[in-house]
């Protein structure tokens, strides 16, 4: 899906946003180089459960620099 995603930077840190989709898990990850698998990477921040609005995360910024991805699950069912 297309989820808008946004980065600003500015005070040291990382405002990451990006829309949820209604039940969909999401996960915010960093890095520094594109070597590994995104579902590899380290955590950011979450999961969050979708609910069709925006989340916005605040993230350090790494001494060099940084890649995010966001990763996607299905929630599990009720």
């Amino acid at each position: 899906p297309d989820i808008g995603l946004e980065i600003v930077v500015a005070s040291g840190q990382s405002e990451v946003s990006f829309d949820t989709v209604p039940g969909v898990i999401t996960r915010l990850h960093s890095r520094s180089d594109l070597t590994s698998r995104v579902r590899d990477w380290p955590l950011v921040a979450g999961p969050f459960d979708g609910t069709g609005a925006q989340r916005v995360v605040l993230a350090p910024l790494a001494l060099d620099r940084n890649f995010y991805a966001v990763s996607f699950g299905l929630a599990p069912a009720p």
